[in-house]
């Protein structure tokens, strides 16, 4: 569940300064983040239902704590992208370089805390499974 290669090219460029920095790394590079981020929710979407058939009340509390962080942080994006067209960015590198940044750092969070709570019960669910 880490970051991207995506995610990290916006790492890169978003460290660049002034505005001649802003050239996207290709015409889909916006895309392919979006594309990149909804594999992951649908993904861990999936992952959090099938777990949650065999998870103990308290899994499933962090089950739920889970969906509801992706929900938040699909709106989170929703929200950037709306607000950050390729006008603005353009028009204001160092701004968006920072809301970049802050968003990165959101997602990591995300990530590490789905993989603190999931890795548990991936691993319990691996050892319960019948084995040939």
């Amino acid at each position: 569940m880490r970051s991207t290669r995506s995610g990290h090219e916006t790492g890169v460029i978003t460290r660049k300064t002034g505005p001649v920095a802003w050239q996207p790394p290709g015409r889909h590079w916006p895309g392919r983040i979006s594309q990149a981020s909804l594999k992951r929710r649908k993904l861990t979407a999936a992952l959090l239902e099938r777990l949650g058939t065999c998870a103990s009340e308290d899994e499933q509390l962090a089950i739920r704590s889970l969906q509801q962080a992706e929900q938040e942080m699909q709106h989170r994006s929703q929200a950037h992208v709306g607000l950050w067209t390729v006008d603005r960015i353009g028009s204001d590198w160092p701004g968006y370089c920072r809301a970049s940044r802050v968003l990165r750092g959101c997602m990591e969070t995300d990530i590490a805390t789905a993989e603190r709570i999931l890795y548990p019960m991936l691993e319990r669910a691996d050892q319960q499974r019948p084995r040939p």
